[in-house]
């Protein structure tokens, strides 16, 4: 049985329908933002509620990049570690 290996986690998307039955996954408009630093700006068309969700999605996700960040670089350090001795 073969697994998917992710190189860490995923941005926060949404799903847009496109035809009847049919969707597809895209990043969220705050995640387009922040990662282009503003150059494509596309919450001025989100609700409150919409934009308040989007951007608790975006601190979990930043959270959760910085602790896969970590838990490699800790990887690094013990194979270090047992390198030397």
């Amino acid at each position: 049985m073969s697994r998917k290996h992710r190189r860490g986690p995923c941005p926060p998307q949404k799903f847009i329908r496109r035809k009847v039955n049919k969707k597809r996954k895209t990043n969220t408009e705050v995640h387009d933002a922040f990662w282009s630093l503003g150059r494509v700006d596309r919450t001025k068309r989100l609700t409150d509620q919409e934009f308040n969700k989007q951007v608790a999605g975006e601190i979990g996700y930043l959270f959760r990049k910085s602790a896969h960040h970590a838990k490699g670089a800790l990887q690094a350090l013990s194979e270090l570690w047992n390198l030397l001795f």
